[in-house]
């Protein structure tokens, strides 16, 4: 609930200065909600998890901010702002810990599926607390110009978690070598056009070097697997002939089997397009230096961890986020203001009035006059999008023989986390600035087509599998014209909460929100797993007709006209 600037003395808010508490603050709520909503989804496909299973469970995590309207007077009413915050970011620090352990454990899925719901609850909590804390601890001034400074910080949370994040796993998901057992059929015919190389050194350590990325690339990628053992074998041949005819020395002849085991692994990559093999062969010296190995392969040792075991770089991951959280709880515990007004006393002052208003402003929400459309455009406008947002980052990561790209998870990271969220970020600034100079009536069909027109290129790319140079800007792409699209949605939604009430009607509107969000995600993994990743994005495109059914009525409006700018005007 909004509170009053002033408290009954007239103190004003605190003076300290809001850049060393509104960033942070909002870095900090938006850490939990993309790590449990969307990297939740990559966890959970690398480790194994179907689409259907994974999809559905996680679909639910969005509850507590459909929810989180109902306890709402909770945070008002017991203890105040900072103490919710502090509270809750030391929860989320046990929260991401236990996630961490759990991700070790036989049950792993339900185990820190369940730290992600509790973790939910917590962080829906903490959006409350803060959001009202920034209304008492900030004047009006202050308010307004740091809207756009939260909502920043905000995106940059975004980016470290889908991104950054991510691109940290995959890296540590690559340390370790992909050992694999021997490959026969690639060995025996090396044997056999060369038999007395068989029992050099030199021979016996290239057979074992090739059979080793032959074997990891192909249970990776087995639709590359013959065109990989065919070189794989043509490089076994040709060094142990060379190594039996003692036409150079043996450390030549390892020297030579590591450049040619390197342009295996090169050349298959290229071709599979996915799998975890490292870039240079075990066991051999011929190795490019890799700057993230050098760093994170030390700590992976110190903390007692196996090197390129999935399970535990995910922990890894989930531990640093509750560091973060650790240091976040000391950081605010010590910078966040007293601020003026912000405690129970001056809640308890109103008795059950408070509790009267805020029945009375779920009243005159769902009274208003076209109500039915309102809640049809809330529901349906990112009906498409909300069934594509389950599974993009699984389709991408997905191996080729299953439909998928076959994406490394550092390269989601990249492609989603930071080129995606900038992309997404340049598009609402985009969408305000159009809004601004044409209105809202002008701007909500190409924001519409914009939103939902590239939704087409998972289409393609499901189809056409291109190589991975073409996926970074078709996601660039689908991710700007979502964020240009979804700044009609926001823009709407405050045309319709307006008032006495209108801080209350955005929270039932924005839990409304989620609700259409999370609805479309039970069913799409199911989908996606009977259809095929080429069917099932075409189904995604057919779902987006019903948002577009809904303009011409929301159109009807007249509070569009009544909110119309100047220069729209």
């Amino acid at each position: 609930m909004e509170q009053p600037m002033e408290n009954a003395a007239g103190r004003q808010p605190a003076a300290r200065s809001p850049w060393l508490y509104v960033p942070s603050l909002y870095f900090a709520e938006g850490v939990p909600y993309i790590l449990i909503n969307t990297v939740s989804v990559i966890l959970y496909t690398r480790l194994g998890v179907d689409n259907a299973t994974m999809a559905f469970w996680t679909s639910w995590l969005y509850l507590p901010w459909v929810i989180k309207m109902f306890w709402g007077p909770l945070v008002d009413l017991v203890g105040t702002k900072r103490g919710w915050i502090q509270g809750t970011q030391f929860a989320l620090f046990a929260v991401f810990g236990y996630v961490a352990l759990s991700l070790g454990w036989q049950s792993y899925f339900l185990a820190s599926l369940a730290g992600f719901i509790v973790g939910a609850f917590i962080s829906a909590t903490h959006d409350i607390a803060t959001d009202g804390y920034y209304m008492l601890a900030l004047d009006k001034a202050d308010q307004a110009f740091f809207v756009g400074i939260r909502s920043t910080f905000y995106r940059v949370a975004m980016i470290f978690g889908s991104g950054l994040l991510v691109f940290l796993a995959g890296k540590l998901e690559q340390l370790g070598p992909a050992g694999a057992a021997a490959a026969s059929a690639v060995v025996a015919p090396a044997a056999a056009v060369a038999p007395a190389a068989a029992a050099s050194a030199a021979a016996v350590m290239t057979a074992e070097a090739a059979t080793a990325t032959v074997a990891a690339v192909s249970a990776a990628a087995p639709t590359a697997a013959s065109a990989v053992a065919m070189m794989a074998t043509e490089a076994v041949t040709a060094t142990a002939a060379a190594a039996s005819a003692a036409a150079f020395p043996v450390d030549a002849a390892l020297a030579t089997a590591a450049g040619m085991a390197e342009t295996v692994v090169a050349t298959a990559s290229t071709a599979a397009a996915s799998s975890l093999v490292p870039a240079t062969v075990p066991g051999t010296a011929a190795a490019a230096p890799d700057v993230y190995a050098r760093v994170l392969l030390p700590v992976v040792t110190a903390l007692g961890c196996e090197p390129g075991n999935r399970f535990q770089a995910w922990s890894i991951v989930f531990g640093t986020v509750g560091v973060l959280f650790l240091a976040l709880f000391l950081y605010h515990t010590l910078v966040l203001p007293r601020a003026a007004g912000d405690g129970s006393a001056a809640q308890a002052a109103s008795g059950s009035g408070e509790q009267v208003s805020f029945g009375e402003a779920f009243r005159t929400f769902f009274t208003q006059d076209g109500i039915g459309r309102v809640l049809a455009f809330i529901l349906l406008y990112r009906f498409g999008e909300a069934m594509l947002v389950k599974l993009a980052s699984p389709f991408l990561l997905a191996d080729p023989a299953k439909g998928g790209l076959g994406l490394l998870t550092e390269e989601v990271g990249i492609a989603y986390g930071t080129i995606g969220l900038l992309s997404l970020l340049v598009g609402g600034v985009l969408g305000g600035m159009a809004i601004a100079r044409f209105g809202f009536r002008k701007c909500i069909w190409p924001m519409a087509v914009a939103m939902n027109l590239p939704d087409a290129f998972y289409i393609y790319m499901a189809w056409a599998r291109p190589a991975k140079i073409f996926v970074y800007p078709l996601v660039a792409i689908e991710q700007l014209g979502y964020g240009f699209g979804f700044t009609a949605f926001t823009v709407y939604l405050m045309y319709v909460c307006t008032g006495k009430y209108k801080t209350s009607h955005f929270a039932i509107a924005t839990g409304i929100m989620a609700l259409g969000m999370m609805l479309p995600g039970f069913v799409s993994g199911y989908l996606q797993e009977q259809l095929g990743y080429t069917t099932f994005f075409v189904v995604v495109c057919l779902a987006t007709i019903p948002g577009f059914v809904t303009i011409p009525f929301l159109l009807r409006d007249p509070r569009i006209d009544e909110n119309a700018t100047p220069a729209a005007g």
